[in-house]
C-alpha cells in the first residue's frame, strides 16, 4: 500500500519535471483528480478494512482474520468463476454461434457453458 501510494504521488511530481527537462514542454496534471483516484482506490478501502478489523475484535484471543481465512479459498473460487463468466458473457455471440464456412451455423452453447464453468476448476 505504501509503495503504491508513494510511486503514484512520485509519478505525479516526476513526470511533469522529466518532460520539462527532456522535452522542454510542460504537461498539466490534475493533482486533485489524482488524489481523489488514489484515495478512492487505496486509502478508503484500507481505512474501511482497518476499521472493520478493529470493530470486530473477538474475545479470548480469537481474531476476525483467522475466521475469515477459512472462507477465503471458497470466495476466491467464486470470484474467479464470476470473472470467467463475465468474460464469456462479453464474447457470448462468438462462443454460441460458430460459422463453419460454407456449412450452416452450428450452435455451440453447451461447449461454451461447460468451458466457462470448468475453466476455474
Amino acid at each position: 500500500v505504501v509503495c503504491t501510494l508513494s510511486t503514484t504521488i512520485l509519478g505525479v511530481v516526476a513526470t511533469p519535471l522529466l518532460v520539462k527537462l527532456l522535452l522542454a514542454h510542460s504537461i498539466p496534471i490534475d493533482l486533485l483528480g489524482v488524489l481523489r483516484s488514489v484515495s478512492s482506490l487505496v486509502l478508503i478501502p484500507l481505512l474501511i478494512g482497518l476499521s472493520i478489523g478493529k470493530l470486530l475484535e473477538l474475545p479470548r484471543g480469537q481474531s476476525f482474520a483467522k475466521i475469515i481465512k477459512s472462507l477465503c479459498p471458497a470466495f476466491g473460487i467464486l470470484a474467479t468463476l464470476c470473472l470467467v463468466a463475465g468474460g464469456a458473457a462479453n464474447s457470448a455471440s462468438s462462443l454460441v454461434i460458430h460459422e463453419t464456412g460454407t456449412g450452416p451455423v452450428v450452435k455451440m452453447w453447451k461447449t461454451a457453458a461447460a468451458s466457462s464453468i470448468l475453466l476455474p476448476v
